[in-house]
């Protein structure tokens, strides 16, 4: 994480190396001084300073809060995007997180430094003061997309108030599952009928974590959180273009039954590593990339879709689904891979898609 820190008076400079001593081993932390008694005091105004950093993972003002506060109004966007903000005091008494408390790492941050230095953590989040599960956070741990921010904070207040929140997955559960949620298999809810049961039927709310697109069973007191367990894998002739990658995905993707934020990662051989169409696609879609030899690919157990013309350029018979399962055997247990879309041919590019079952961590 990228910590710009900004102190304003000199007892606030002694609390600034404090913070970056604390933070240095894990964070790349950088500090900046304002006011007259620093000779290398930065030249803009704090505000131009705050919009210059505000890009960053997080900002500490060793200030007032109404300082912070004044200086970041104007910026705040969305609990999507917006930066972690902190706020400690210049004694060092006190470390308030003020916004991005969840997903921005603030509050995280606020307690890692507080517990260091023996400061005062004033964490004001709900789901946090009262001891609760937070789904933001649980979905920002487990690499899980939200959907719906509103439902997100329906949750949560679900949770405060006391009631239960039955989590739907196939994932493998790795830890303690909290008091206040129930774990249970998706084939369970598509079970329960038709949309638009009360929550009383459910008897709390729904949070669903599933790679497939919702179909007309699930409800709508539900947050569904989108896990990235498929692995998109193309085969191209040379110079297609990124439209014509995105069709054949598109196509294979709905064949799958998936939704797109669901792909973490697209894949093939190496001889396509710099074509300019497939990497414009997997950027699009904010995806990594892996490229195999072929002779990787030709070692990957199963029975794949042949072509002795694929071969003869390649050196192996099937890119799309061999490259596809490949990748998603490399992200740990290979035997959690399986494909759930086999080559599909369109205009000179071909598609396939692997799975894997995944985990969730309550840690």
């Amino acid at each position: 994480m990228k910590i710009s820190i900004l102190c304003l008076s000199l007892p606030g400079y002694e609390t600034a190396l404090a913070l970056r001593d604390i933070l240095k081993t894990e964070h790349e932390t950088e500090i900046f001084r304002k006011g007259k008694s620093f000779p290398d005091s930065i030249p803009e105004s704090l505000q131009e300073w705050t919009e210059r950093h505000f890009e960053e993972d997080a900002l500490i003002f060793v200030s007032s809060a109404g300082i912070a506060v004044r200086a970041i109004a104007p910026l705040v966007r969305s609990k999507k995007t917006d930066p972690a903000v902190l706020v400690v005091d210049d004694m060092f008494h006190f470390v308030i997180p003020i916004l991005s408390g969840h997903l921005g790492g603030a509050n995280e941050l606020a307690s890692q430094i507080a517990d260091a230095k023996g400061a005062i953590p004033v964490i004001t989040t709900s789901t946090d003061i009262h001891g609760k599960f937070a789904p933001d956070i649980f979905a920002k741990k487990n690499g899980l997309v939200i959907t719906d921010f509103t439902k997100a904070k329906e949750a949560a207040a679900t949770l405060v108030r006391g009631e239960r929140v039955t989590v739907y997955c196939d994932s493998a559960v790795v830890g303690p599952i909290p008091e206040e949620a129930q774990i249970k298999p998706l084939s369970q809810l598509r079970q329960l009928g038709v949309p638009g049961l009360s929550k009383d039927d459910l008897n709390g709310f729904a949070i669903v974590i599933s790679p497939y697109e919702k179909d007309g069973t699930i409800l709508e007191n539900e947050l569904w959180l989108i896990p990235r367990t498929a692995y998109l894998g193309i085969g191209l002739r040379e110079g297609k273009t990124r439209e014509d990658v995105e069709r054949a995905a598109r196509a294979c993707i709905k064949q799958a039954g998936i939704t797109q934020r669901a792909v973490k990662r697209i894949s093939s051989v190496d001889l396509k590593q710099k074509e300019a169409g497939l990497l414009a696609y997997a950027e699009a879609l904010h995806c990594d990339t892996e490229f195999f030899t072929g002779q990787a690919l030709g070692r990957v157990p199963g029975e794949f879709t042949e072509s002795e013309f694929v071969r003869s350029i390649a050196g192996v018979g099937n890119v799309c689904e061999r490259s596809a399962l490949l990748s998603a055997m490399g992200d740990g247990d290979e035997t959690d891979a399986a494909l759930i879309a086999r080559k599909l041919p369109l205009d000179g590019v071909t598609a396939a898609i692997a799975i894997k079952k995944g985990t969730i961590r309550f840690e």
